[in-house]
C-alpha cells in the first residue's frame, strides 16, 4: 500500500469528522445536538429535535461526506474492493469518533448506507423489500431497518461476487449494530412492556 493511499485513508477519516447533525443543529439553534434528546449526533435525533428539514439536511451532509472520498478513491487509484472498504471504514470511524468533536459523534447508519449505495447499489433492493415486509409485521422502524440491513452483506456477495465487499460491509454493519445496541435494548423493553399490558388486559 503506497504512502499516497495511506494519506488518503487518513484524510477520509478527517472528512468523516464533518458531522451533519452537529452542524445543522448548531446553525439552527446554537445548541449542541449531543446535549439534546438521545444525545446522539445523528440524523434521527436531529429530526426529533428540529424537525424533518433538519433530518433531511443531516442525511445529505453525511451522505456527501461518504460519497466524496469513495468517488475520489476510484478516480485517483482505480476501482479496488479493499480500498473502498477501507475508505468507508475510515469515514465511519471519523463519524463515530471525530477528533474535532472530542471523539463523540454519531452511530454511523447513514455512513454505512451511503457506503453500500456507492459500492453495491443493487443491494438496496432486498434491503427495501425485506425492510418493508418486516415493518408491515413489526410496525417498528428500528427492527425493520435492522433486519433489512442484515440482507446487505449476503446480497452483495451474490450480486457482485466479491467476498471482500461482502465481508467488508458485514464488518461495518456489525460495528453499526454494536453502536445501536442501546437502542435495541429500548425497543426490546418497549415490546416486553406492550406484551405485558396486553396480557394484563386479557386477564381482566
Amino acid at each position: 500500500m503506497s504512502l499516497y493511499i495511506v494519506l488518503f485513508i487518513i484524510g477520509s477519516y478527517f472528512l468523516g469528522n464533518i458531522n451533519g447533525a452537529y452542524l445543522v443543529t448548531k446553525i439552527k439553534t446554537g445548541q449542541d445536538i449531543r446535549q439534546l434528546g438521545s444525545k446522539n449526533a445523528g440524523a434521527r435525533n436531529t429530526g426529533r429535535m428540529i424537525g424533518k428539514t433538519g433530518f433531511v439536511i443531516t442525511v445529505i451532509i453525511d451522505a456527501i461526506k461518504t460519497f466524496l472520498p469513495l468517488f475520489l478513491s476510484v478516480y485517483l487509484f482505480g476501482y479496488h474492493d479493499l480500498l473502498l472498504i477501507l475508505v468507508g471504514l475510515a469515514v465511519m470511524l471519523g463519524h463515530v469518533w471525530p477528533i474535532t468533536l472530542g471523539f463523540h459523534g454519531g452511530r454511523g447508519v447513514v455512513v454505512f448506507l451511503a457506503t453500500t449505495l456507492f459500492i453495491a447499489i443493487q443491494s438496496f433492493i432486498p434491503l427495501i423489500l425485506i425492510g418493508l415486509l418486516t415493518f408491515s409485521i413489526a410496525r417498528n422502524f428500528t427492527i425493520a431497518g435492522s433486519i433489512g440491513m442484515l440482507s446487505i452483506p449476503l446480497s452483495t456477495y451474490f450480486l457482485h461476487q466479491s467476498i471482500i465487499l461482502s465481508i467488508g460491509l458485514l464488518i461495518l454493519l456489525l460495528f453499526v449494530f454494536y453502536l445501536l445496541s442501546p437502542m435495541f435494548d429500548k425497543v426490546q423493553h418497549a415490546i416486553f412492556n406492550k406484551n405485558s399490558i396486553k396480557k394484563t388486559d386479557k386477564a381482566k
